[in-house]
């Protein structure tokens, strides 16, 4: 990965001091800047044009992305004020196509691990939705733990997700998803030290404890590491 302004498979580079310190311009008119990190060190930003439609003018306003490192472009970095730079991740955690959830990137570290608003559009597909099941999970600890669904990420109608502390440090900042729909966590979407990028747990044979961890340890937004539990870092 380039990052001196070059180009590298039709995305513009460069890196967070060099923008820091002028020594990019800003975004071309009807491109998008964007960054990615680990947040322990200045982040990699880059510029794209915008190839996906979120925001009501007609005009594309999101750079389509692989942000969950499944293998899918299907997440969508959202610039919503229309101001050349990016403020919303959108993912598609079920990849069918539906945008399920939606962060920030308040310290713009480019880790993105602040709950977002999802745009009108996909809010309002949740409305008039069943009532919300009971999750059943196990968290960090080991301590079996039952949380209300408050969010459909397949798009089905169905709540099948919600915002917990899986980590145990007394904030609502994961993401829990039932994906088959059986009422037991398979996936959680960690905040963790480095933002959701920085994590993924996935259960694999449907108890409820996470079985897995796929991580992003160069920062590039794609998952790139597996570690199951008992290693370390797991």
């Amino acid at each position: 990965m380039s990052s001196d302004g070059s180009v590298v498979s039709g995305y513009a580079v460069a890196s967070a001091d060099a923008v820091a310190a002028g020594g990019a311009t800003a975004p071309p008119d009807g491109a998008v800047r964007y960054s990615f990190g680990t947040g322990d060190a200045p982040p990699t930003v880059w510029t794209s044009e915008p190839d996906a439609v979120v925001g009501g003018t007609g005009t594309p306003d999101a750079v389509r992305l692989d942000f969950t490192g499944d293998g899918r472009a299907v997440d969508l970095l959202w610039d919503s004020d229309a101001d050349g730079i990016a403020d919303t991740a959108l993912l598609d955690l079920d990849g069918d196509g539906l945008v399920d959830a939606a962060f920030t990137d308040p310290d713009g570290l480019g880790v993105w691990n602040a709950p977002g608003t999802l745009p009108a559009t996909a809010a309002d597909s949740d409305e008039g939705r069943p009532a919300r099941p009971d999750l059943h999970w196990t968290d960090a600890r080991g301590d079996e733990q039952i949380a209300v669904a408050e969010l459909d990420v397949d798009g089905d109608g169905l709540s099948d997700a919600a915002w917990a502390d899986h980590d145990g440090d007394g904030r609502r900042d994961e993401l829990i998803v039932d994906v088959d729909g059986d009422g037991i966590v398979d996936e959680v979407y960690l905040d963790g030290d480095h933002g959701i990028l920085g994590g993924v747990l996935l259960d694999l044979n449907g108890d409820g404890v996470m079985d897995v961890r796929l991580i992003d340890v160069d920062g590039d937004g794609e998952m790139d590491e597996v570690l199951r539990r008992g290693e370390p870092g797991f």
